[in-house]
């Protein structure tokens, strides 16, 4: 579907930066209550439980795109993630002031209607 993406062909899939280097891996998509996706998890450095971490990245700041090969690229580099906040409980994305924490990295504004 051009311009839209379906969340089983993103599952699992590698995303890396505009200049190639990888950033992660999809492994969940978080939806808001007004139906829109809002993050999307990257899981990066190695299986999680197992020293991995696990990455909120706001929609808006990633702006995916499929490239040529079916790789997804993203809007982000490899240092924003180095230094974004992680998290390890779900719990933790509900929280307005991790929201806020996480948009204001990104420099996105936060959806009303979570």
């Amino acid at each position: 579907i051009p311009g839209m993406h379906r969340a089983e062909n993103l599952m699992g899939k590698n995303v890396v930066s505009q200049q190639g280097n990888d950033l992660g891996s999809i492994d969940d998509l978080v939806i808001s209550e007004n139906g829109e996706v809002a993050y999307i998890i990257l899981s990066r450095g190695g299986t999680l439980g197992m020293g991995g971490e696990m990455v909120p990245v706001p929609w808006e700041a990633a702006n995916l795109k499929r490239g040529a090969d079916d790789q997804l690229t993203a809007d982000i580099t490899e240092q924003q993630l180095d230094d974004a906040p992680t998290f390890d409980d779900y719990a933790q994305i509900g929280s307005e002031s991790y929201e806020q924490e996480v948009h204001s990295y990104f420099g996105t504004e936060p959806r009303t209607g979570k």
